[in-house]
């Protein structure tokens, strides 16, 4: 994954997703490989909440490349930081993926909500999350950027880990 920073804690990924991405790896706890049905999910390199995926909106990359710069410009003027992760932990799966996730609560994610919604009409709030495991052949999570995604992709975890 290739990554511009656009702030302190937020990058850009121009050359593999296009997702806007905020850094959440010191705000998650160490994790330790867990198996689920046989299947060994390990901690990532590195954590993270996606906030907006750019190359489902914008197509042009020239378009893309301003809507970028007009995101550094408001996170210079707004940070965007992890609030909490949650407890509660979803086991997820897509084809040969498999991953845990959590939900996330961002401080600052309404204002900047709101600036893309300006730029981008019936941009829709995404579900933050963040993927605190995964199989090793998966290079990247399970795209869960709406509650419908979740709920064809996710199901609870009871507390000791196993899925309900």
């Amino acid at each position: 994954m290739a990554r511009e920073f656009l702030s302190d804690n937020i990058w850009h990924d121009p050359e593999g997703t296009g997702y806007v991405m905020l850094d959440a790896t010191n705000d998650v706890p160490p994790q330790i490989p867990t198996t689920i049905n046989g299947e060994v999910l390990y901690p990532k390199a590195e954590y993270h909440c996606s906030l907006v995926d750019t190359r489902a909106h914008i197509e042009d990359r020239a378009l893309e490349e301003q809507f970028i710069e007009d995101i550094k410009r408001f996170l210079a003027r707004h940070a965007i930081s992890v609030t909490s992760i949650s407890d509660e932990r979803l086991l997820c799966r897509e084809k040969e993926k498999t991953t845990i996730v959590a939900p996330v609560i961002l401080d600052g994610l309404d204002d900047f909500i709101g600036f893309v919604q300006e730029r981008i009409p019936g941009f829709q709030t995404p579900w933050t999350h963040v993927t605190l495991l995964k199989t090793a052949e998966t290079k990247y999570g399970i795209a869960l950027p709406t509650q419908e995604e979740v709920a064809e992709y996710c199901r609870p975890m009871d507390i000791s880990g196993r899925p309900t």
